[in-house]
Order: structure tokens, then C-alpha cells, then sequence
């Protein structure tokens, strides 16, 4: 099984260097002067750059590359906004996907973390009075009406 991790506000794809060489080690890899900092781990080395990587699901075809490096904890990291081919995740949480020319069925172990559309502001809250135990709520009333009918009166 792939270990694939998404999340579209990273910027950047990334493949493990075991993946990339199992799956693709007859490619050719750019070279890359980069590494990645992440602040559970140290500086990650580089080890080149996939190119070109197609990735299908369903109907639907990308093509994106990745930065492969020399990491163990998961095997495919998509760090751009492919909502495309995730439709139908929610339902399935796999990802049928062609990488090149293989096929694999992709456990999405994250999925994405979007922005919430924001709440609706709602009707301001009125001001309640606190009614005691101690007074029946017609009484409250009665004053209520008494006060009302005497601002009436000076009006």
C-alpha cells in the first residue's frame, strides 16, 4: 500500500526517494540544490526533481512535479489543489491513481485541510432579563405595562 498525505496549501510535492526509485528509477531526476525544513524533523536532503508525473483518476489527468526526497514516513506527499481528483474521496477514501505507467489504489490517510466557508453572521442576540424564582413572571409583566403606559404619559 502507498502512504499518501494531502494537503493543498503546502505548494509543494513531494515522493519519497525509495518510492521514486522503486517506481520510477529508469526516469531521469533533475538535479536540486533544495532541501525541506519541517519543525517535527531536521532539514530534509533533496535528492532530485520527478518531472512530469502524470496522475489520473478517473477521467480526470494531472500532471505535477515532484521533489524527491530522502524521507520515511509516508511515500506521496501532494502538496497543490487537485480537488479534481478527489471528488469522490469522502465516499470511497481511496484514490484510484496512474502514476506514469503504473496503477495504484491510494489510501488517503489525510484529507485535505481547506478553509471553512465562514459562519453566516446570525441575528444579534437581544438582551434578556433575568427573571427571579422568587416573582411570577406576570408580575414582571404587569410592571413592564405600568412602566410602558407611564412613559405613554409623559410622552
Amino acid at each position: 500500500m502507498v502512504q499518501t498525505l494531502y494537503n493543498p496549501t503546502v505548494g509543494a510535492n513531494i515522493m519519497s526517494t525509495t518510492f521514486a526509485l522503486n517506481c520510477f528509477g529508469g526516469e531521469l531526476f533533475a538535479p536540486t540544490n533544495k532541501n525541506f525544513w519541517s519543525p517535527s524533523s531536521p532539514i530534509i536532503e533533496g535528492y532530485g526533481i520527478l518531472r512530469r508525473v502524470s496522475i489520473q483518476h478517473n477521467d480526470v489527468e494531472a500532471i505535477l512535479d515532484f521533489n524527491v526526497l530522502k524521507v520515511s514516513y509516508f511515500d506521496l506527499f501532494v502538496g497543490h489543489p487537485i480537488e479534481k481528483l478527489l471528488l469522490d474521496v469522502p465516499h470511497t477514501g481511496v484514490l484510484d491513481i496512474k502514476l506514469g505507467k503504473m496503477v495504484f489504489f491510494i489510501l488517503i490517510l489525510r484529507l485535505k485541510n481547506s478553509m471553512m466557508e465562514p459562519i453566516p453572521d446570525s441575528e444579534p442576540i437581544e438582551e434578556v432579563m433575568a427573571i427571579s424564582p422568587f416573582e411570577a413572571p406576570e408580575s414582571l409583566l404587569e410592571n413592564d405595562a405600568n412602566a410602558f403606559v407611564e412613559e405613554l404619559g409623559r410622552s
